[in-house]
């Protein structure tokens, strides 16, 4: 099962569900993790 995990889980975990068989991302390594809500724009939009 692919999964991708967003910026608010611990990286922690990605090694323990690799080992579990799972083919983790987290969009922290597609570098599509949200800045600060300022820089977005009002609820970040």
């Amino acid at each position: 099962m692919r999964l991708k995990l967003d910026e608010n889980i611990p990286a922690s975990v990605v090694p323990r569900l690799r080992q579990l068989g799972y083919d983790v991302e987290t969009v922290l390594d597609e570098h599509l993790g949200g800045g600060a809500r300022g820089k977005r724009g009002p609820r970040g939009l």
